[in-house]
């Protein structure tokens, strides 16, 4: 296996919550820094974790701003086995956050042992590393994914 193969495959692991300010805007800006995370994810470069809160949570925000049939697709895409990794359980509930609507995006990222929470929220951002993720901005992930390719 040469250096190459084996930095690809190691990429193919990488396991992450995308907060959802980083889902919208890479929903509505393809192209944007949070459009190319989520291409990665799409193209099975990374693994996505999400529970149930946090899928209503992007579908949500998502139909406010998108026609019906885009998002129905995205429903689809969240929802397929294989695409996303589903975390199915209690997750504990972390008291020293400021912001306890972050929880479900932090506990899902413990339990799923994800290597990265991207977000653009200074809530969570503050945090640098939380019970072992890292919790970096959409712009730092991908300049550490360019850094392993």
């Amino acid at each position: 296996m040469t250096t190459r193969s084996r930095k690809k495959d190691r990429l193919l692991y990488w396991r992450v919550v995308v907060d959802t300010n980083v889902f919208l805007g890479g929903v509505l800006w393809p192209k944007s820094v949070s459009g190319k995370i989520l291409q990665l994810w799409k193209r099975n470069r990374l693994q996505l974790f999400l529970n149930d809160d946090i899928r209503f949570e992007y579908l949500d925000v998502l139909g406010r701003f998108v026609e019906s049939n885009v998002l129905r697709r995205w429903q689809n895409w969240l929802a397929y086995p294989g695409k996303a990794g589903i975390v199915h359980t209690h997750l504990p509930h972390y008291s020293e956050l400021r912001d306890p609507t972050d929880n479900p995006f932090l506990a899902t990222a413990v339990f799923a042992q994800a290597h990265y929470l991207i977000s653009r929220d200074k809530d969570l951002l503050v945090l640098k590393k939380f019970h072992g993720v890292e919790i970096v901005k959409p712009e730092e992930f991908m300049k550490r994914h360019r850094a392993n390719r």
